[in-house]
């Protein structure tokens, strides 16, 4: 009889930690493409889905491209994508996100956990200089490549060595590190003394 009770006991207490211990669990290397703004064909969908997810299984991070029509501007599309992946990957998992919401003409780009130390002011500035300059062109493929693209090249490049770098907490505050470009009447801008990785294949047309 004492076996028996002490095997219940333990079935229980076993019961008691599976149906108890809290599901939030966010594993690393996810991707995801989100085009409610519509910007890509099917076929640009799935090159940029192999693509994000090539570089998360190389990294193991996060990755995610999201565009939308919220109407978000410079002064609460932070905000917004910071809830849309803590809600979706967790506020510490390591990871990127490009946010770009065509109605408010805003672009950020954001980085989490460890992936915070690849991107110094200058990596982050750089990037969203040419993805800002084909987004004003209305080359919107271009723009997901060239995120994609520096992502994976500033990896490869190792930890950046910026100063900016030296006052990143790993906290639940001071979590992630981004950059803002807005519109200026109605179309994007651009810093005029970018460098490209690549010029060709740019039109004409505004957002």
């Amino acid at each position: 009889m004492m076996n028996v009770t002490k095997r219940f006991s333990a079935i229980l207490a076993a019961m008691i930690m599976v149906f108890c211990t809290p599901l939030f669990v966010f594993a690393a290397g996810q991707t995801e493409l989100r085009d409610d703004a519509e910007l890509f064909t099917s076929e640009e969908e799935t090159q940029l889905q192999a693509e994000l997810d090539a570089f998360a299984q190389k990294t193991g991070w996060v990755a995610v491209i999201y565009t939308n029509n919220e109407g978000k501007t410079e002064d609460n599309i932070k905000p917004f994508a910071n809830r849309y992946y803590a809600d979706k990957y967790g506020k510490t998992t390591a990871g990127v996100i490009l946010t770009i919401d065509m109605k408010g003409r805003a672009i950020d780009f954001r980085t989490k956990g460890d992936a915070m130390y690849y991107f110094g002011d200058g990596r982050v500035n750089t990037l969203l200089d040419d993805v800002q300059y084909d987004m004003k062109q209305g080359n919107y493929y271009s723009a997901a490549e060239q995120f994609l693209y520096y992502v994976d090249h500033y990896y490869d490049e190792g930890i950046d060595d910026d100063k900016s770098n030296k006052n990143i907490h790993n906290n639940d505050d001071m979590c992630n590190f981004t950059r803002i470009r807005t519109s200026n009447n109605g179309n994007y801008t651009r810093n005029e003394t970018r460098k490209t990785r690549n010029n060709t294949n740019r039109n004409q047309n505004n957002i």
